[in-house]
């Protein structure tokens, strides 16, 4: 019989990390022998992804780049899916939810993290001048398109949709900046 109330035969867990003894004792007739065999039970190693909160990595804007890498203080072996390599540049991600597991190996015991990174779209933008060409001294009116309700800046103090007098000739620019900072 084995100790422990182990029953020959049937698996059983809840073992101890570390060295843990077992011993079987056997009877024939008075005779007793006994064996003891020493099981070691490793901890799971420890795996996460830099910077990710709850498996959730900060938003990202279309086209900008991110660096993946894991946490792993017990130096195991690790494996990402999708092709990533740990603390490699990524700026080719799709719109929306990109999700990504890591793997850690060590001795055998396998434990994974997942993070999910969020790709969000550039806002559109466009611009339009009423009328497209004017004459010295007459108003024109420079307009944003911004379907995405994003905040609108235009450079040299010019304000969107406000008619301007006396705008010199050349190019003017907008910026244009949603929510998410994209």
């Amino acid at each position: 019989s084995w100790d422990n109330g182990i029953v020959d035969g049937q698996s059983f867990s809840n073992l101890n990390i570390g060295v843990n003894q077992f011993e079987l004792t056997a009877d024939l007739q008075g005779c007793i022998s006994t064996e003891q065999i020493s099981i070691t039970v490793n901890s799971l190693p420890q795996i996460g992804v830099v910077g990710s909160v709850n498996g959730i990595l900060p938003l990202v804007c279309e086209g900008e780049s991110i660096t993946l890498e894991a946490v792993n203080p017990n130096n195991a072996n690790i494996i990402w899916n999708n092709g990533v390599v740990d603390d490699d540049i990524y700026s080719s991600l799709n719109l929306g939810v990109n999700s990504f597991t890591v793997t850690a190996d060590l001795n055998g015991c396998v434990s994974s993290d997942q993070v999910e990174i969020t790709v969000i779209e550039i806002p559109e933008v466009g611009v339009q001048s009423n009328p497209g060409a004017v004459c010295e001294g007459l108003p024109i009116t420079l307009t944003a398109y911004n379907p995405d309700n994003a905040t609108i800046s235009w450079n040299n103090s010019i304000q969107d949709g406000v008619p301007f007098s006396n705008l010199p000739a050349g190019s003017y620019s907008v910026y244009i900046e949603d929510n998410f900072g994209c």
